[in-house]
């Protein structure tokens, strides 16, 4: 094929990278088409599935969100009256045992001491997530937590302002997430 005679060069399908990228693009949309077209039919008639059912999808299959569950355990009571947290938040292990006053999925946190104002948090679910969170005092007792590495993608990321209180050895976070409840488990 003859080259343009004012800039001397080649067309683009003369070579091997033009004609390689154009075949992949046939074949792309070759198979787009025939998957399109020969679906594979259910292989229960839709007369005989249940109607409210639908299959799992990746996020539903492990929530990264509490999920409300009917059981007939009795509620957690109340938490006591509790005085702000200032320079009174303990270092060291704990276990949540409340969000929004419903029992999580197994969630464990080491909270450690970077200065009186500054504690970082690595929080572990039974799922496999995991957070990475830094903690900064904003005022008396209001902290800001914002998560840093996650492999959760739908946690937020930007600084989320918490009303921290301890009472003994519990922690109350609140935000505008809701209300978790940590107990310490230890050193």
């Amino acid at each position: 094929m003859p080259g343009d005679p004012e800039t001397g060069k080649a067309p683009f399908w003369s070579s091997l990278g033009g004609i390689l990228t154009g075949l992949a693009a046939v074949i792309t949309a070759t198979a787009g088409l025939i998957a399109i077209f020969h679906q594979k039919p259910s292989e229960t008639p839709a007369s005989e599935r249940p109607a409210n059912i639908k299959p799992a999808t990746p996020n539903e299959s492990a929530p990264s969100r509490p999920v409300e569950r009917v059981d007939s355990t009795p509620p957690l009571p109340k938490p006591p009256e509790t005085r702000p947290a200032g320079n009174q938040l303990l270092p060291g292990r704990y276990r949540l045992v409340s969000v929004n006053g419903i029992p999580p999925a197994a969630t464990e946190m080491r909270f450690t001491r970077r200065s009186d104002d500054h504690f970082s948090a690595h929080a572990t679910v039974a799922t496999g997530l995991y957070y990475d969170s830094e903690v900064y005092r904003q005022s008396g007792s209001t902290w800001s937590v914002q998560v840093v590495r996650t492999n959760d993608p739908t946690a937020l990321r930007y600084p989320l302002p918490n009303e921290v209180t301890a009472d003994g050895s519990s922690l109350t976070f609140r935000s505008q997430l809701g209300t978790f409840i940590w107990e310490r488990a230890g050193p």
